[in-house]
């Protein structure tokens, strides 16, 4: 029985370990992806929103403004803004998109949507602002020309080569016949001039069209639709509605209830190695230290791949999340690929790494005192000292040790040792007694003392007469 109860012990162990690491892995994974803190740790790191900065136009135009396809004679001025070094942009980025206004609107947006999962609001609404972004970028008469942003565009663009110059002059011979505009500085400059015009148009179409208030859900649900359409497929009327939203916030709420759970299973677990398997503290500690210590190593192992993970999945979904989450698309395509990473490393890394730590610390301390405790099951009397009785003699108490000084090389040992102050034994070896038996000790009067003497941890209420003589 006790060797079916390590099999059934080392059974429920091995489970334990393969389960305690998704355990860890779930609760980790939705306490810091369901926190507001995180979120917050996240975008408030230093240089997130001026990173962020260079893409809010695009972003903000490319699916409002110039989502369907541009009339003759027009041109895109995301592709003008495309066309140009990302630094050179940057720095032209930051006088119409202030970190001010990026930030506010950031973390406006993520209180409202940790306020309607919270059920402090019944409705989401996510908003961005573009009055303080379209005025920046409107035209003013009474700003210095070198400081408009669309003139100061037009002069970091790259210069044409002579082939795209006479592209340039084509398309504006008959803008009907070209299908490709030269995002290019000509170098007539009658063209220039028509360049200039041409990317006010665009500036002044994006001003006029972009809303003060841009729904994301809205934009959201009908790119979504957009995408599907352009694919074939078809989608729930009730994508992104309220209705939607509301089931998904009721399952989020439920599962924080119960993540407390996720660790009734593990501790089941243990449990039940307790109670088929340990029968002393020594054991207890012996059958809950392993567990602990191997399952927190597995815990560990995911660490050393997340990175790579996720580095694959941002690379794969980029493109689908600038083409499903349309205006934004860009700037929520931004936001995960350059916080998610630190998110993984930070966010996720420290805490199971601390955690681990403590359980492996816990499992090697019940390992060490399983080494310290006594096993119950060991043999009594192991050694000869530990089991020898105590003698009360004349001289005071006294212990047989084993063979007494002065006793000729190879004495058997282990017979009892007359005590001092009495005569010494006779046939006590197997030469003088043939039958192989080792008489007791003999005592002066020639009574034999009791074969089970009695052990001393006080002194009795009697001693044995003295030695005649």
């Amino acid at each position: 029985m006790r060797c079916l109860g390590k099999l059934a012990g080392f059974g429920l162990a091995a489970v334990f370990v393969l389960l305690f690491p998704c355990s860890m892995w779930t609760f980790n994974t939705q306490y810091i992806a369901l926190s507001k803190a995180t979120y917050t740790d996240l975008f408030t790191d230093e240089g997130f929103y001026q990173d962020l900065i260079p893409v809010v136009v695009p972003a903000l135009v490319e699916d409002v403004v110039e989502d369907e396809e541009l009339p003759p004679g027009e041109i895109s001025l995301v592709q003008a803004i495309e066309s140009v070094e990302y630094d050179e942009w940057e720095v032209i980025a930051r006088d119409v998109v202030p970190a001010s206004w990026v930030k506010a609107e950031v973390e406006t947006n993520l209180d409202n949507f940790f306020s309607w999962l919270d059920g402090e609001e019944n409705e989401l609404v996510l908003v961005f602002h573009t009055a303080e972004v379209r005025e920046r970028l409107a035209h003013d008469s009474a700003r210095d020309p070198m400081e408009d942003p669309v003139f100061r565009l037009m002069n970091i663009m790259p210069s044409c080569t002579s082939s795209q110059e006479q592209q340039y002059e084509a398309y504006v011979d008959d803008p009907t016949r070209t299908t490709v505009f030269p995002y290019c500085l000509p170098a007539d400059p009658e063209l220039q001039g028509d360049l200039g015009n041409r990317l006010n148009d665009a500036r002044d179409r994006v001003v006029t069209e972009l809303p003060d208030e841009l729904d994301i859900i809205e934009e959201m649900e009908n790119q979504t639709r957009k995408f599907a359409e352009s694919e074939g497929e078809e989608i729930p009327e009730d994508t992104f509605s309220q209705a939607e939203l509301s089931q998904f916030r009721s399952s989020v709420r439920l599962w924080r209830r119960l993540l407390v759970l996720v660790f009734l299973i593990p501790a089941s677990l243990l449990s039940m190695v307790v109670i088929v398997t340990v029968r002393s503290s020594k054991m207890f500690f012996r059958w809950m230290g392993w567990p602990l210590v191997i399952g927190s190593l597995f815990t560990l192992i995911p660490l050393m791949f997340l990175p790579f993970i996720f580095h694959d999945i941002r690379v794969e979904s980029r493109g689908e999340v600038e083409e499903g989450f349309a205006a934004g698309g860009q700037l929520v395509g931004e936001i995960l690929g350059n916080g998610m990473m630190r998110l993984v490393i930070s966010e996720f890394t420290w805490p199971v790494l601390i955690e681990c730590a403590i359980l492996i610390a816990i499992g090697f301390g019940f390992l060490v005192l399983s080494v310290l405790l006594n096993d119950p099951d060991a043999p009594v009397g192991e050694t000869y000292a530990s089991t020898m009785p105590v003698y009360q003699t004349p001289s005071g108490p006294y212990t047989p040790t084993g063979t007494p000084a002065g006793t000729p090389p190879g004495t058997p040992t282990g017979y009892p040792v007359t005590p001092p102050g009495y005569p010494a034994q006779t046939g006590s070896t197997p030469s003088q007694n043939p039958t192989g038996t080792v008489s007791p000790p003999r005592t002066p009067s020639g009574t034999t003392p009791p074969h089970a003497p009695t052990v001393v941890d006080e002194p009795p209420d009697h001693t044995l007469p003295p030695t005649e003589g």
